[in-house]
């Protein structure tokens, strides 16, 4: 797969067949008041990340708590109505299922690690560790219900793990 521009930062490229843009897809757009990420990538056999990117964020600026309430709010939703969106598609629940790629359609979901990720653009590392802290704390049964993990990371951070050039 070609490269892509979210939030102004180049994704990919990446293996068509482990790349799945749920945000661009027929079941999302079937689906009324469904929030999701960019796109769900299989990493490895067994890491698959759900990553949701964005060009700022309320933590970064002055402003009122209840944006960054609504901010944090935003990113739960999309990582949650992904997860079960991708997981409806999985199971065949959903038109549109065909999209999805084939390795992630065989993929072995009994030992799979599911990780959301948050990509900032302008994002200085110092602001990371707060929101990722109130993320996780959001997140809380959703992850533990599905042994999962969430990561924020600043463009840096995205480079250094292959996800943006």
């Amino acid at each position: 797969m070609d490269a892509f521009t979210e939030s102004n930062m180049m994704f990919g490229p990446f293996d068509d067949t482990s790349v799945y843009r749920i945000e661009k897809s027929k079941m999302q757009r079937k689906c009324i008041g469904v929030k999701t990420v960019e796109f769900i990538y299989l990493k490895t056999k067994y890491k698959l990340l759900f990553v949701e990117a964005k060009s700022s964020s309320p933590i970064n600026r002055k402003g009122n708590e209840s944006d960054y309430k609504d901010f944090l709010d935003e990113i739960t939703k999309k990582f949650e109505d992904s997860f079960h969106l991708y997981a409806a598609g999985r199971l065949k629940r959903k038109s549109g299922y065909e999209e999805i790629p084939e390795k992630l359609m065989a993929a072995d979901y009994q030992k799979m690690n599911f990780i959301f990720i948050l990509v900032l653009s302008g994002c200085q590392e110092d602001w990371l560790p707060p929101l990722s802290h109130d993320l996780e704390l959001r997140m809380k049964r959703f992850r533990t219900i599905w042994n999962s993990e969430v990561k924020v990371f600043n463009k840096k951070m995205a480079r250094e793990q292959g996800l943006i050039q």
